[in-house]
């Protein structure tokens, strides 16, 4: 039997359990009424979408970092940012701290990261509060308990957000699973009371907050319940918030259908997976050839303003000159799409949220 069916079959057995567990959250008042989770992995060899001729419009780059070279990677630490997206034909990138930046040495390229987006004339924004925030909650849900400092560290959140050096929150980490480079591990409670209030933060700043939240484990284990439930949690405490689940939100074409139905302060990014011996089980929304599948194409062209671009690069790990190759392919993809949802997803709507360029 093929891994593919064994999951399948693995995946209908779970099914009841994760309605149980969405219900118990109901019942206690944590979420609204559920919405059917799909606990089901997608057929990697499904239908694709034909590749056409590459958008050649504006793209903006939603969700990229810039990190603390390590180890072999030291080669990349100072890449020039302004060049890269020079010769890549990227208007506007928004950086990010990782989910994991506390345990990577973010400090090292804190002030970095704000000098660039001083000297970039509008053409580099920043996100913030990951460096600090993530692992604050994680380290305290490992013990079993609240952070006794939450009041303080929302101060801190909303004297950053109101200083004019921040676009929004992020990249806050719900589920973080160790895929690649021994990445440190995240997972917390579905609707954290410290993460719902920095969602109101956010809210109430009038700035989005970009999520990451895995769907399941490399070995499988599911998350789809206790990611929807959070979702569910953060706009019923926040209900003008504006929330982007990165890359998709690591989910099925119909559960982010079902989800961006239910929430219309949802948006998501888009990645091109590289790795699918890394992120494969996370649900792609192409085929190894860079091929959009069916089903996401269909969610693409029926809700084209709640999608964006999101490379996920490393700037200090990944090779600058492959920044260039990802757009390249990301363009491809796009083609594939009619020309103006093609236009919204890789600008308009960014524009939309983070604001014009100068």
């Amino acid at each position: 039997m093929s891994r593919f069916f064994l999951e399948k079959m693995v995946a209908s057995r779970l099914r009841f359990f994760l309605v149980l567990v969405w219900s118990c959250l109901f019942i206690a008042g944590a979420v609204a009424e559920p919405l059917a989770i799909d606990l089901g992995r997608s057929d990697p060899e499904r239908h694709v979408r034909p590749l056409g001729e590459p958008y050649r419009g504006p793209l903006i780059d939603t969700h990229s970092h810039l990190v603390a070279p390590k180890g072999k990677m030291t080669a990349y630490g100072n890449p020039d940012i302004l060049a890269i997206l020079e010769r890549a034909d990227v208007s506007r990138i928004i950086l990010l701290p990782t989910p994991n930046a506390a345990v990577n040495n973010d400090a090292a390229v804190r002030g970095k990261r704000e000098a660039l987006r001083k000297a970039s004339a509008g053409r580099v924004l920043a996100m913030c509060g990951s460096d600090y925030l993530t692992h604050w909650m994680y380290d305290a849900a490992l013990s079993g308990k609240l952070p006794g400092d939450s009041v303080s560290q929302m101060e801190r959140l909303t004297t950053d957000l109101n200083g004019g050096g921040c676009a929004g929150v992020g990249e806050i980490g719900l589920f973080h699973f160790a895929k690649v480079r021994q990445q440190a591990v995240i997972k917390l409670p579905a609707a954290y009371p410290p993460l719902l209030a920095i969602g109101e933060v956010a809210a109430k700043a009038g700035l989005p907050l970009d999520l990451h939240a895995e769907s399941r484990e490399p070995n499988m284990a599911p998350h789809q319940a206790e990611v929807f439930a959070t979702i569910d949690s953060l706009f019923e405490r926040a209900p003008g918030l504006r929330l982007i689940c990165s890359h998709t939100c690591l989910t099925t074409a119909r559960n982010a259908r079902a989800l961006l139905q239910a929430y219309p302060g949802l948006m998501m990014n888009l990645r091109a997976f590289r790795n699918p011996e890394e992120w494969g089980h996370l649900e792609p929304i192409t085929d190894l050839q860079g091929r959009l599948y069916d089903d996401w194409a269909a969610l693409l062209e029926d809700m084209p303003d709640r999608f964006m671009i999101g490379d996920d690069f490393m700037f200090g790990w990944n090779d600058p000159e492959s920044y260039e190759r990802h757009f390249q392919k990301m363009r491809r993809m796009l083609g594939s799409l009619p020309a103006t949802v093609a236009k919204k997803i890789a600008f308009e709507n960014a524009v939309k949220l983070f604001g014009p360029l100068p």
